[in-house]
């Protein structure tokens, strides 16, 4: 799931309107919009500030330990030997 998916989703649960969203960050609607829809290049604090108005914060996860991080914002349990621990990946890919 890209940024831009996950700012959607946490949008949606929060049922929080783009025009709030908007007036929040003090950005113009139009461009909010266009960010949104993947359509607008802008600057990283942007991108904090809207994290920042959904109760979220805005991190980088290695490529490695993207699945694990998937699963725990998904909300899906799985039992701790149906996939490797995060540790036992790092242990892996520095093989």
């Amino acid at each position: 799931m890209n940024f831009l998916d996950q700012i959607r989703d946490r949008r949606a649960v929060l049922k929080k309107p783009v025009p709030v969203i908007a007036q929040e960050i003090a950005m113009q609607l139009p461009n909010l919009y266009r960010l949104l829809t993947g359509r607008h290049d802008t600057k990283a604090s942007t991108l904090e500030a809207l994290a920042a108005t959904l109760n979220a914060e805005w991190v980088l996860v290695p490529k490695h330990l993207a699945p694990e991080v998937a699963r725990l914002l998904s909300g899906k349990t799985l039992a701790p030997d149906a996939i490797p621990s995060a540790i036992e990946r790092m242990l892996d890919a520095n093989k």
